[in-house]
């Protein structure tokens, strides 16, 4: 065998690997990733019925060293978009808010009414959404900067956990990376199912 020839065959194959999972890291490992995580949290916050979770969820499979930056834009775009969205409400603005029900409306106004702005604490586990509760804190004359404290500490679990939780899955199956358009078709088609049960339960 020839020095070339061996040295080839001691080279390990690089691992196969999707053209879409190697664009999308690209993206969002470079400077517009953080912008795009805390803007699209922000207008979740808002209206956008499109939770940030399912952004973290296809940005950190792709660039999982890149998780945590992300989950962190994520979390000060859900916060600084929350705030805005309770000094609008309480301004008698109201923000269309798709894939809400009257009941959800209804659930976050009394909690919010009973217990104060730690209400929000039921958010992240409930399906209520997040934006649901911050219009309904500044309907209910909750004070913003309450608001906002206990949010940071409810969303902030959820949010980290979700975010390096997908760049752990990302990282143990490395190998499987050729099949990240897949799992792109997994995750819309489990979302979809999710959020349809969810909104559902709520009616």
């Amino acid at each position: 065998m020839t020095a070339p020839a061996a040295t080839t065959a001691l080279t390990p194959t690089s691992t196969p690997d999707s053209p879409l999972r190697r664009r999308t890291a690209a993206l969002v490992a470079s400077r517009r990733g953080p912008a795009l995580a805390f803007g699209w949290a922000g207008a979740e916050a808002l209206s956008w019925p499109l939770m940030p979770e399912l952004f973290l969820a296809v940005a950190c499979v792709a660039a999982p060293r890149a998780a945590l930056r992300l989950s962190l834009a994520a979390l000060a775009g859900t916060l600084a978009g929350g705030l805005l969205a309770v000094h609008l409400a309480a301004s008698g603005v109201r923000l269309p808010a798709p894939l809400t029900t009257e009941r959800m409306h209804a659930e976050a106004t009394r909690q919010l009414v009973a217990e104060g702005a730690g209400a929000v604490r039921h958010q992240p586990w409930n399906g209520v959404p997040f934006k649901v509760y911050a219009a309904a804190a500044g309907r209910t004359g909750t004070p913003p900067g309450d608001f906002l404290g206990a949010a940071a500490r409810a969303r902030s679990v959820r949010t980290l956990t979700v975010g390096l939780g997908f760049a752990a899955f990302a990282v143990s199956a490395g190998r499987l990376r050729r099949l990240y358009p897949v799992y792109l078709v997994l995750l819309g088609g489990g979302f979809t199912a999710g959020l349809a049960l969810i909104v559902t339960g709520w009616r």
